[in-house]
This record gives structure tokens, C-alpha cells and sequence, in this order.
């Protein structure tokens, strides 16, 4: 029982260790967060495309994220509204805080699609 024990923390914390993968698929994930500086809650999302209604259900509210991780070989397309619609910013890499460290509206993303990058 021990081992058993001593097994599912090592992978527990291998699973920590790669902040940016899917401990599920094993693919790259983007992680959105609430705040800069990669603060307040925070969602992991693999590569597809994300509307308001199933960021919601993941936990995002709208309007509400101001900083992102972007892993090597991922882009992310943020859109200001609802179905991929509006202005739109690329990222293709971490970005601390929306509006101070690249130029993408701070609370005013809607919709997002992660792709890797061709």
C-alpha cells in the first residue's frame, strides 16, 4: 500500500512539473489567467476553439483576462467578442499582463482559438 501511496505522488508530481501539458492527451496547453502576473483563477485550454458560452463553462467569465502562458509550438488567436468576431490580437508567447507587456486589450477577450503553430 506504501508504494502504491509513494507512486501517485511521484506522478502527481511529475503532472505539476509540466505546467504547460495535458496530463490527459500529453498535448501543449495555453493557460489563461484572471489577472496580471498570472494571478487570480486560471484555466488550462488545449488546442481548439473556445466561445464565450464553453469558456464560461470551463470557468472564464467574459470580459475577465488580463495575462496568458503560451508553450513553444502553440499560437492563440484572443477575439474581443462572442464567436471569433471583432478585433482581434495573436500570441504567441507568455504575456504577463495583457495591455503593459503586449498589446492586447486588458478584460476584453470573448472568444479564443488555440492552434499549433503551422
Amino acid at each position: 500500500m506504501r508504494n502504491k501511496i509513494v507512486s501517485i505522488l511521484i506522478v502527481v508530481l511529475i503532472h505539476n512539473s509540466y505546467a504547460g501539458f495535458n496530463a490527459y492527451g500529453g498535448g501543449p496547453r495555453v493557460t489563461v489567467y484572471q489577472h496580471c502576473g498570472y494571478k487570480g483563477y486560471r484555466v488550462s485550454l488545449s488546442v481548439g476553439s473556445y466561445t464565450t458560452s464553453k469558456l464560461r463553462r470551463l470557468g472564464v467569465r467574459n470580459d475577465d483576462l488580463s495575462s496568458i502562458r503560451v508553450p513553444k509550438g502553440l499560437k492563440v488567436t484572443l477575439y474581443r467578442h462572442d464567436n471569433f468576431e471583432g478585433r482581434s490580437w495573436r500570441v504567441y508567447q507568455d504575456c504577463r499582463c495583457f495591455d503593459q507587456n503586449c498589446d492586447v486589450c486588458n478584460d476584453c477577450v470573448s472568444s479564443i482559438i488555440v492552434k499549433y503553430i503551422d
